[in-house]
């Protein structure tokens, strides 16, 4: 009898000890899933950043001006990119990650195709993607790069507003949105008289096709500054804007 409770309770502290390898991340126990969520991250969020980057310091800065109590929610449907920010960010209680296509979703299905090349032990291909075939092949071709096959990763798609729905969020401070010219489905759906973000950052290198920024980018700038923002900044295709304090009397 001894030997059997001695047995039993072997086997449990091994299981805890796994388990608990698991949670600090020494432990591999299976692939990344599309979804990480955290239950203390609800209602508001400080950061929105849909198609985030995983090689330069603006998450780790934006992170750092968080309150105590912040959450960041990061969505990114490039498998390798999301898979750097996994392994980044997952041992975090303040951010939240997931694997999807924010854009717009069809009556018939919840998934849409996300493509990238299949280009094995090639560097490059892994910066490479879009939720459009063609898009991919055109950036290809420009950056004199051949893609012998393309590998569509069906992926789960929301709009915005089912994404906020979702994780039940009502506020969000901070929107950026980076996604290789699907930025115009999000912006167009973004309702600043429900959802009043205080910085609203996107890319617009792609609004109006490859590398052309003409009507939609019109659109967009007209439709911001028309429910007070104003531009504060513009870089490498980027524009910022802030909400501009209400007028008093």
């Amino acid at each position: 009898y001894q030997r059997r409770v001695h047995g039993v309770a072997l086997v449990t502290t091994v299981l805890c000890t796994l388990l608990s390898l698991k949670v600090v991340g020494f432990l591999d126990l299976g692939p990344v899933t599309h979804y990480e969520q955290r239950p203390m991250c609800t209602r508001r969020l400080q950061l929105l950043h849909i198609g985030a980057p995983t090689r330069n310091q603006l998450l780790d800065h934006k992170l750092s001006k968080m309150p105590p109590r912040g959450c960041a929610l990061f969505v990114e449907p490039h498998p390798t990119r999301f898979k750097q920010l996994n392994n980044k960010y997952q041992h975090r209680d303040d951010v939240m990650l997931l694997q999807a296509i924010i854009g717009t979703r069809t009556l018939d299905s919840s998934e849409l195709y996300f493509y990238r090349p299949e280009e094995n032990g090639m560097s490059w291909a892994e910066t490479f993607g879009s939720t459009e075939r063609f898009h991919l092949e055109i950036m290809a071709k420009r950056a004199h790069r051949n893609i012998s096959s393309i590998q569509s990763i069906s992926l789960p798609t929301y709009s915005l507003n089912d994404l906020l729905k979702k994780y039940d969020v009502v506020e969000v401070d901070d929107i950026e949105i980076d996604l290789q010219g699907s930025e115009f489905g999000i912006l167009a759906a973004l309702n600043t008289s429900r959802l009043r973000p205080t910085f609203i950052t996107y890319s617009n290198a792609h609004l109006d096709g490859i590398n052309q920024c003409s009507k939609r980018c019109s659109i967009v700038k007209n439709y911001f500054r028309g429910h007070g923002y104003g531009v504060i900044g513009t870089a490498k295709h980027r524009i910022q804007w802030k909400l501009r304090p209400p007028e008093t009397a």
